[in-house]
């Protein structure tokens, strides 16, 4: 893509001067830019990895992380009630008593102190449960999205490629949609790209060597082809 060229101004534009395209917007340099404009402006484009693998190993280091922590606590709540460390222990107090676990927290902001073990543990599980929760909602979301369209995903393979002749997509998340190397395109007959168009996006994809086969959403209800 060409380094874009000043604009003329408009026919009675009250501006003489032209534009400087390093202030303007409109002209995204080429790679990255120039491919997120592009499909700003071609909203049937959008191909969006799912990271469906991610979510679900995120899911299962939280829940691994919330089974730790509840054996922490029965732990602490099992030893406080049967062995405090003293007569006074007011953990002992906390299984029959919710009010005195408040009590003693209070009582160490105030003094400026540490809270007890175990209400630690508390704020740790939910902050914890918290975020696994919302990754709960945001998979299950996710998991509404369609696929995207096999032809619209390779027309913007075909856009990345062309972005990147100069080589200006490259790095991690380049391979999304293919590879963005014009060389690796085999050629097809009519025959087989008619065929082409019926077929998955994950099977009309030509693998990338060492790079995740990522499933493709579309994210909102309902397909949008190119020829909407």
């Amino acid at each position: 893509m060409d380094v874009p060229t000043p604009r003329q101004p408009a026919a009675g534009s009250a501006d003489p001067l032209p534009r400087d395209p390093a202030d303007d917007v409109n002209f995204p340099v080429p790679g990255w830019p120039s491919l997120a404009n592009l499909i700003s402006e071609n909203r049937a484009l959008e191909a969006f990895p799912s990271f469906a693998d991610l979510s679900i190993k995120s899911l299962l280091y939280y829940q691994a992380e919330l089974v730790y922590l509840r054996k922490a606590l029965h732990k602490i709540e099992y030893r406080g009630y049967y062995y405090p460390s003293n007569s006074g222990d007011p953990s002992h107090f906390f299984a029959g008593n919710i009010s005195e676990l408040h009590r003693v927290r209070h009582q160490a902001i105030l003094a400026n102190r540490d809270c007890s073990e175990q209400w630690i543990l508390i704020e740790k599980i939910r902050a914890t449960l918290d975020k696994y929760n919302n990754a709960l909602l945001q998979f299950s979301t996710g998991l509404d999205f369609p696929h995207t369209d096999s032809l619209n995903v390779n027309v913007l393979k075909h856009c990345v490629r062309s972005i990147s002749n100069s080589s200006s997509i490259v790095g991690d998340g380049a391979s999304t949609w293919g590879s963005t190397f014009p060389t690796a395109e085999r050629e097809k007959s009519l025959l087989s790209l008619f065929f082409g168009l019926f077929v998955s996006p994950d099977l009309g994809r030509e693998h990338v060597p060492n790079e995740f086969r990522e499933q493709l959403i579309l994210p909102r209800p309902g397909k949008t082809h190119l020829t909407d």
